[in-house]
């Protein structure tokens, strides 16, 4: 191996540099699902210990000194990079393309309990239009010298653009999914903030387990690991309707390990592998804008999901709502096992579609 940069041809950095990548991704996979691991035990047993009387407050107002301590680590050991200080945020863009998702987001998240006014389908109309200005403001800012939120060679990236969509489809059947288990395990059948953290702990093990696992693989396999895992959340989703659909006015909280491992193992597969295969179709000079709208898509994804999930879930619930009554455990569980659906067809399409990518690209090479 050559001990210089500067003696390495074009095609050695390129594969040193896609090495260190997928190096990234896998160490980024292991130490998130470390804290997602965490998250829901730390976040009931704060709930639980009940400090000053805070309650469930205290799940937000931990983020304040987490986040003192991630800006005093990052001016410890983040090093300084030399920037152009000629540059200026896009702050124009940055507001459209906020308003455009808080056009999108806010009413699919908040119509079902508002009575879906008026309002929410006008907001979503214009959702589009004002997205649509935020690509014209885009490219008329890159032709003039001025730096981009979303540069032209994104815009027309067609490959990078379409895996964005997925990622949007991906992450929009995760989030909804644990936002109805939380309301079905604590109001449906009375189980504590702590209590119901470890219920769903199986899950980010899985998503650990499986980034420990295909980290080793580097960028290779990368279709058939998302169609993969993409499956492998089917399978284990079917399950987990199965366990919520069996159980009685008794919640058996074991029902659910066996399916959230897999459902886990699944997301661990096949997320770190969409990340990967997304970045590769970036040019290294839009690398940071492209990274930057990934996550920006991805929560978008997220909070699709739980408008959806959630409106699938409260508006099964009945006028019974979250009041216990002798029928509701039953209402619980029927909401929460319809839910699921929505997942199951999510991940479902995933497969297929990126199956199917992955079986053509293989016939295409040989």
């Amino acid at each position: 191996m050559p001990t210089s940069f500067s003696k390495w041809s074009g095609s050695e950095c390129r594969c040193w540099a896609s090495f260190r990548r997928s190096r990234v991704f896998g160490v980024f996979g292991m130490v998130s699902s470390l804290a997602v691991v965490a998250g829901p035990i730390i976040g009931g047993a704060l709930i639980s210990a009940d400090i000053g009387g805070l309650g469930w407050r205290l799940a937000f107002l931990v983020n304040i000194p987490l986040g003192l301590a991630a800006l005093i680590g990052s001016r410890l050991f983040v090093p300084e990079l030399g920037t152009d200080t000629r540059t200026r945020p896009d702050w124009i863009g940055t507001a459209l393309f906020s308003i455009a998702a808080v056009l999108l987001v806010l009413p699919l998240i908040e119509g079902r309990a508002l009575g879906w006014p008026w309002w929410c389908f006008a907001a979503i109309a214009v959702s589009g239009p004002v997205a649509v200005g935020f690509m014209v403001y885009e490219r008329k800012r890159s032709a003039a010298g001025q730096s981009a939120l979303m540069p032209p060679g994104l815009l027309a990236n067609a490959p990078y653009l379409r895996r964005l969509g997925l990622v949007i489809l991906f992450f929009s059947g995760i989030p909804g999914l644990f936002l109805v288990l939380a309301v079905f395990l604590q109001s449906g059948f009375g189980l504590t903030a702590l209590q119901s953290g470890p219920v769903t702990t199986p899950f980010p093990v899985g998503v650990m387990l499986a980034s420990m696992t295909t980290e080793r693989f580097g960028n290779h396999y990368l279709s058939l690991r998302i169609a993969t895992g993409a499956a492998l959340l089917v399978i284990g989703m079917v399950w987990l309707r199965f366990a919520i659909r069996s159980t009685g006015v008794e919640l058996n909280p074991y029902a659910f390990t066996p399916p959230l491992l897999i459902c886990g193992f699944g997301m661990g597969a096949a997320v770190m592998s969409l990340f990967q295969v997304t970045m590769l179709s970036v040019e290294p000079q839009d690398a940071g804008a492209g990274s930057g709208a990934l996550q920006a898509f991805q929560q978008i994804g997220a909070a699709l999901g739980i408008a959806i999930a959630g409106s699938i879930f409260f508006g099964l619930l009945g006028k019974g709502g979250m009041s216990a009554s002798a029928d509701a455990a039953s209402r619980f569980v029927h909401a929460a096992a319809t839910a699921t659906h929505y997942s199951i067809a999510v991940f479902a399409t995933l497969a297929v579609l990126v199956g199917v990518s992955a079986l053509s690209a293989g016939k295409d090479t040989k």
